[in-house]
C-alpha cells in the first residue's frame, strides 16, 4: 500500500464512514504523494513543503460536500389536512432535508465569511496562476436540532452535532494539490439559556449560531494553517 492510500485511509478513520470516492480513486489526486505530515490545528495536517503559497491570494471555494451519518436526509410532504407526514430514509438518524440544506448553507457561509473577510483571499469562481480551490466535505454529520421551528428548547445536550471536515487546497490550473487537512470536532453549544432540573432553554437561533461559531472556527483554523505556509515558503 503506497503513502498516498495510507493518509486516505486515515481520513477516512477519522470520518468513520466512507467517502464518495473510493481510496484507489482518492490516491489518484495529483500531488497527494508529496504531501508532507506537520503538527498543526487538525488532526491530519498535510502541506506540500515545495510549494510557495505566498503567490496564492485568490480563492475558489467549491461547494460543500455533505454526508450525514443515516443516509440520505428526510423527505417531508404535506397531507391534504395540511399536516406533515415524513418519509424517512431507510436507515434511520437522518435529518429532514429542510435541515440538511440549511446545515449545508449555514457552513458555506461561515467558510466564505471568514476566508474571505480575514485572510484577504479574494473569492472568485475564475483559476489562475494566483488562485487556489477550496474543496470542502464534510462527513458522518450527526445533528441534534429539533425538526420543526420552536421558541424554546430544552435540553440537556453540550453537543448540537458533530462532523469530520476535510479541507483539499488545490492549484485551480494544475489541479494538483497542496494542502490537505481534516478533523473530526463536536458542534458545543454555548448556553445562554436558563437552567431546569439539569436542563437548559435555549432557541433554536442559538443552536444554529453554535453551528455557525464551529465552521467559522474551522475555517479560522485553516485560514491559520495557509498564513503558517506562507510565512515559511
Amino acid at each position: 500500500m503506497n503513502k498516498a492510500t495510507v493518509l486516505v485511509l486515515a481520513v477516512a478513520l477519522i470520518a468513520g464512514s466512507t467517502f464518495a470516492m473510493s481510496a484507489e480513486q482518492t490516491s489518484q489526486i495529483p500531488g497527494l504523494e508529496r504531501l508532507a505530515k506537520q503538527t498543526g490545528k487538525f488532526q491530519i495536517t498535510l502541506v506540500d513543503p515545495d510549494t510557495d503559497f505566498t503567490q496564492y491570494d485568490k480563492m475558489i471555494p467549491q461547494t460543500v460536500m455533505l454526508k450525514f451519518r443515516g443516509g440520505a436526509p428526510r423527505v417531508e410532504s404535506r397531507s391534504a389536512t395540511g399536516t406533515n407526514i415524513r418519509k424517512r430514509s431507510k436507515t434511520p438518524g437522518a435529518p429532514s432535508t429542510d435541515i440538511a440544506e440549511k446545515f449545508k448553507a449555514t457552513v458555506s457561509r461561515a467558510f466564505n465569511k471568514e476566508l474571505g473577510e480575514k485572510e484577504s483571499f479574494q473569492l472568485t469562481a475564475e483559476s489562475g496562476a494566483d488562485t487556489l480551490i477550496l474543496r470542502t466535505a464534510i462527513v458522518d454529520v450527526v445533528l441534534n436540532l429539533p425538526d420543526k421551528n420552536t421558541r424554546r428548547v430544552e435540553s440537556t445536550a453540550d453537543i448540537v452535532g458533530e462532523g469530520t471536515i476535510l479541507f483539499d487546497l488545490l492549484d485551480s490550473t494544475t489541479g494538483v494539490i497542496k494542502a490537505r487537512m481534516a478533523d473530526r470536532r463536536a458542534i458545543r453549544r454555548i448556553d445562554e439559556g436558563v437552567s431546569h432540573y439539569g436542563a437548559s432553554l435555549t432557541t433554536e437561533a442559538a443552536l444554529w449560531s453554535d453551528i455557525e461559531r464551529w465552521a467559522r472556527r474551522a475555517a479560522a483554523d485553516l485560514r491559520f494553517e495557509i498564513r503558517k505556509a506562507k510565512s515559511t515558503s
